[in-house]
């Protein structure tokens, strides 16, 4: 029963999606939607860093965890 309990688990575990800024900055942003992910990447570069970088760019940068 244990095993069964254990691998369904594993089944319905959703992947996550990473981008991390640099690292003097220290923002990381983590989501089981890579749009999500993208999204809130762009903004936080925005906003902190006051510069602009493309959707194309910034989705280059996610790492599945």
């Amino acid at each position: 029963m244990i095993s069964f309990c254990l691998r369904l688990e594993v089944m319905f575990v959703k992947q996550l999606f990473e981008i991390d800024c640099d690292p003097q900055c220290g923002f990381m942003v983590r989501s089981h939607d890579k749009s999500e992910t993208v999204e809130a990447a762009m903004k936080h570069v925005k906003d902190a860093h006051g510069k602009e970088v493309s959707q194309e760019d910034t989705e280059k940068m996610v790492k599945s965890v």
